[in-house]
């Protein structure tokens, strides 16, 4: 399916396990910019639609509007885990993490077209500490380099259920 935003397909519900579950679940091969261009999405996953839908209108907007330059442009946005069972940083007796119910998205990073990237953790092509700043302004939790060990190579997003306007970011960059 296509929308104005985002290219993504139905995937299969994950079979069912105590906690654990996705309504609505999607994986996204690319984000439409306002201007047309796609910017491909690597190893998605499976995901919740509402999820998706807001992942997509943050890449397209402020996400590439943060990272590209009128000689740089995203080509490819390389994510990490989307739904897993597990608990929160796969420690054992933990609260289940939001990655359970499809409802988070890791991102590693971007590569550029040229072949300059950008990868989170990465102290010689760091992601800049604004993406963090607009993450944190689009998803409940935002989570990264400083925040704890679990987190050093990636930017964690989610939308886990908060008070209205309450999100917890945490990040600290080099």
């Amino acid at each position: 399916m296509t929308s104005g935003q985002v290219e993504a397909r139905r995937a299969v519900a994950p079979p069912p396990r105590p906690g654990c579950g996705i309504d609505e679940p999607v994986t996204i091969s690319a984000i439409i910019r306002p201007d047309g261009r796609k910017i491909s999405v690597a190893a998605s996953g499976v995901m919740r639609c509402a999820l998706a839908k807001e992942f997509a209108t943050w890449a397209a907007g402020d996400f590439s509007t943060i990272l590209e330059t009128d000689s740089r442009k995203i080509e490819t946005i390389v994510t990490g885990s989307s739904y897993e069972c597990r608990p929160r940083n796969r420690v054992a007796g933990a609260k289940l993490s939001e990655h359970a119910k499809g409802n988070a998205l890791d991102i590693r990073g971007v590569k550029f077209s040229g072949g300059a990237h950008a990868l989170v953790g990465d102290k010689a092509s760091p992601v800049p500490e604004a993406l963090f700043a607009s993450a944190c302004k689009t998803f409940a939790t935002v989570l990264g380099p400083g925040s704890d060990s679990y987190h050093e190579d990636h930017m964690h997003i989610d939308l886990a259920p908060r008070r209205p306007g309450s999100h917890y970011c945490r990040w600290q960059m080099p």
